[in-house]
């Protein structure tokens, strides 16, 4: 037999100032686990020394979420692991299966019998366990059916965040928690210095700190001994997998995120003497996160504490003297650590934790099992459409009534979701207002049905005029909700333009003062409440929603404790929720809604579009995927078929590259002047990490200055943020129109305009342009018209034929008379790019394109 090859180590712990445990050493031992194969004797070994009852430290590491491990899916794997016992640890390098290597034949046997056997159960503690159990299952094979994770010692509700600041109090007693806070986030395999001598090092003492914790204190030691145990046999295979999918997405994401974040600021010293940064992008702001902020100046360089923040300004206080006078010029301020975990984070997270623990359900609950588990057989129940009220239905085109009456439909345990996509401009709010009505007249008389359902021609409901609506005083209540403010509060504008006005709509404070107050208009306004503005006790609530019935705000918000311990749900409980924008969702933001409301919760109706913008993050960490990525769910989509924004020709391009024909017109206005790519020759830079091209910056101007002259209405949308930057700052310069003027097109998908202008920013390659869904979104904009000032050479290039953006500018030059495209030198000599006779879609009634002579005749009338 070979002799099995390992390295010992000694560590010393500092963790600790209990006695017993303050600067105690331990041994660690290294093997590969295929030495295990040829001789499991070191395991035997290790385990002869301690009794079937002994509990054992567990620790993992897990392959950086770099590029090049997310391009080849192994980002964030488990690759090593970490057993503990109180003297001593063993780190085994896990064998994972090299697909290049037909002899290289993996056998997890001596693990498995050792440690992970059903038969010979062993008891394991350690940090973030549920994650070590999830990974070591879906990876190796390998159950853990007895685990204790440290970090829940606190938690008892879903709410709870799991960390070191949250850990019991008496810790901060007898642990250096800044060390293990320092020591619990770094679990790469190796450290960012490549240090792998380091990385191991923490790796052997997470295992450790985790099984010697209880005897640190005897008030941790009951601690623990109250945590439910992690047991994977509560849960069949087919769930594990589902979790284990949801949790590897967004430990992707979030290890594949900035090791520290931006700041656009400007440095202000207050009469008062103390030092103020003020935020003036939404996006970038400084906000307190715990984390230090770093403040850099021409001469020096200084960290500093956030100590309050309110909207743009926030005061900050140096841990270093700092005169600014020999400082010099402020140059930039950047916090140190990644982007804090948001609520809906610690809840998904908690999810898998309950799940794993058993607390949660899973197949007991409807909508998951719809999600997850759909069932081979149909609907036992014969559902009949039901009978619809409302003056916003009757004006809807065929495929939106269809939607309607689905999201109104009676549910049952296999039609709790209902999907609904909503290509560009085909009236999805206009969908979500007419469902909206329909339920606030489902349970009012009848008497008057047969007038109400009287049939009308159709009509697009957003240029209906404004009605006045006469609230219910009682009836079912709906839930409209959306990942972003901007999203609902669209959705409450059309709420209030078809005449619907008994409603609320709550918009998070930290989002509103001094940064969004001008977009929310004086229809809203007084339907309007900022999480400040919300009541302070529960005795305060039912005189503050009066006889509302429906509620809008953003998922996140739905789902805060804030609003569960207020008893919002007891007045207006969440059975019937509206989902907008609901493609741009990851699936593990649902969970939590799901679960905190799965009693009362009957239907949740998702409304968006799978070929637009994806969820954040989709392109960097391919597994993260939306409820629109279930084939069995979104076959069952209602389609919107018939776009009222897109002029004709635009439209039958993208009908056909994207939407596989079935996108319709409602205009038959068939010029081609709708569309004008520019060639404007410029070069793209590098801007950190973005890119600008100047000379599009320049042409931009150029136009706006025309579209200003003819007064029209016009947008400015580009892919790169830094670019959208730059031609703000010109607009600013020139004195150009600039508020709510140009745009990063991540932030523009469900807005529109008259003209959109295009700045693609890319000359020599495509880079993300190769993104279809975000070009999707970037080509379908405009009600009249667009500009799209890019390269021609790289656009024509055959490498940019494989993309949507190319293939629509070798189409669209297809339907021109010339190859000729117009340059920036036109634009600079005056040529004209807004032509003359382009009319606007036709706000006519009906729902299939209308002739040209009734079009010459509505503009008569004109």
């Amino acid at each position: 037999m070979s002799e099995i090859r390992y390295t010992t180590k000694t560590y010393a712990s500092h963790l600790f100032s209990t006695p017993s445990l303050k600067d105690r050493q331990f041994k660690a031992t290294f093997v590969h686990e295929r030495s295990f194969t040829l001789d499991p004797s070191l395991l035997d070994d290790f385990l002869a020394k301690y009794s079937q009852s002994q509990q054992f430290g567990i620790s993992g590491a897990y392959l950086p979420c770099s590029s090049e491990f997310l391009r080849n899916g192994t980002a964030g794997l488990l690759t090593k692991l970490a057993i503990a016992s109180p003297e001593e640890v063993l780190v085994i390098t896990l064998h994972f299966e090299n697909p290049d290597d037909p002899g290289d034949i993996v056998n997890h046997t001596p693990l498995y019998q050792r440690f992970f056997s059903e038969e010979n159960p062993r008891r394991f503690v350690g940090f973030s366990l549920d994650r070590i159990a999830l990974q070591l299952w879906g990876e190796y094979g390998l159950s853990i059916t007895d685990g204790v994770d440290v970090l829940a010692m606190q938690v008892d509700s879903i709410d709870q965040p799991r960390g070191v600041k949250w850990m019991p109090k008496q810790t901060k007693q007898i642990l250096d928690l800044k060390l293990l806070d320092d020591m619990l986030s770094n679990e790469r395999d190796q450290d960012e210095q490549g240090d792998q001598d380091q990385a191991d090092g923490l790796l052997a003492s997470r295992a450790w700190v985790a099984v010697v914790l209880e005897q640190a204190s005897s008030s941790l030691a009951i601690a623990l001994s109250n945590v439910m145990p992690i047991d994977l046999r509560k849960r069949d295979q087919d769930e594990l997998l589902e979790l284990h999918k949801i949790m590897l997405a967004s430990d992707r994401l979030r290890g594949s995120a900035e090791e520290f974040q931006s700041h656009d600021v400007k440095l202000e010293q207050g009469s008062n003497g103390k030092l103020y940064v003020i935020s003036s992008q939404f996006n970038t702001r400084v906000r307190d996160t715990g984390y230090e902020l770093e403040l850099t100046f021409e001469h020096d360089v200084v960290t500093a504490r956030v100590m309050k923040v309110k909207g743009r300004r926030a005061e900050v206080r140096p841990l270093q003297d700092l005169d600014l006078a020999e400082a010099g010029q402020f140059q930039v301020a950047r916090t140190l650590g990644k982007e804090e975990a948001t609520c809906l984070d610690h809840q998904r997270s908690n999810f898998i934790l309950f799940a794993l623990q058993g607390q949660a359900s899973i197949r007991s609950n409807p909508i998951l099992r719809q999600i997850w588990f759909p069932s081979d057989e149909p609907s036992s129940e014969s559902i009949s459409s039901p009978v619809l009220l409302g003056q916003q239905y009757t004006k809807l085109n065929r495929g939106q009534r269809a939607a309607v009456q689905e999201m109104m439909k009676e549910s049952s345990d296999n039609t709790r979701i209902v999907l609904v996509h909503g290509p560009p401009g085909t009236g999805k709010t206009s969908v979500i207002a007419a469902m909206t009505e329909c339920l606030l007249h489902s349970e009012d008389s009848l008497e008057h049905a047969g007038d109400s359902q009287k049939e009308q021609p159709a009509m697009r409901a957003d240029i209906i005029e404004e009605q006045q609506y006469q609230p219910i005083s009682a009836g079912p209540t709906l839930w409209i909700v959306a990942q972003s403010n901007v999203a609902v509060k669209n959705v409450a504008e059309k709420l209030v333009k078809v005449g619907i006005h008994n409603f609320k709509l709550i918009v998070s404070t930290e989002f509103h003062f001094e940064w969004h107050e001008h977009i929310y208009g004086k229809e809203i306004r007084s339907r309007m409440h900022t999480s400040a503005e919300l009541p302070r006790s529960t005795g305060e609530v039912r005189s503050f929603l009066g006889d509302t019935r429906i509620m809008l705000c953003t998922l996140s918000m739905l789902t805060s404790p804030r609003l569960r311990n207020l008893n919002f749900f007891e007045h207006i409980p969440v059975k019937n929720v509206v989902i907008d924008e609901a493609s741009q969702i990851q699936l593990g933001d649902l969970i939590p809604m799901i679960h905190i409301f799965q009693t009362d919760l009957k239907r949740i109706c998702l409304v968006g579009d799978h070929r637009q913008l994806a969820p954040y993050g989709q392109e960097e960490v391919t597994d993260i995927e939306s409820v629109f990525e279930r084939k069995h769910i979104v076959s069952k989509a209602t389609l919107l078929n018939v776009t009222y924004r897109l002029p004709k020709p635009i439209c039958n391009l993208i009908s056909a590259q994207v939407y596989d024909t079935k996108l319709l017109p409602f205009s038959s206005e068939d010029r081609i002047a709708c569309c004008k790519w520019i060639d404007v020759r410029g070069e793209e830079q590098v801007e950190g990490t973005s890119y600008i091209n100047t000379a599009e910056v320049e042409a931009v101007l150029l136009l706006i200055r025309e579209l200003e002259e003819k007064k029209k209405d016009y947008r400015i949308i580009s892919p790169y943020a830094t670019q959208t930057a730059l031609i703000l700052r010109r607009l600013k310069e020139e004195k150009l129109p600039w508020d709510d003027k140009c745009f990063n097109v991540d932030s523009f998908q469900g807005n529109e305009a008259d003209f959109i202008i295009i700045s693609l920013v890319r000359t020599t390659s495509m880079g993300f342009l190769d993104n279809n869904r975000r070009a999707n979104v970037l080509l379908t904009r405009c009600k009249k018209g667009m500009f799209v000032l890019c390269s021609r050479n790289l656009m024509m290039s055959e490498r940019a034929q494989t993309t949507l953006l190319g293939r629509f500018a070798y189409a669209w030059s297809s339907l021109l008379d010339t190859d000729t495209w117009p340059t920036f030198e036109d634009l600079q000599s005056g040529v004209e790019m807004v032509e003359k006779d382009l009319v606007a879609s036709p706000k006519l009634i009906g729902t299939q394109p209308v002739s040209k002579k009734d079009q010459r005749r509505a503009r008569k009338k004109k």
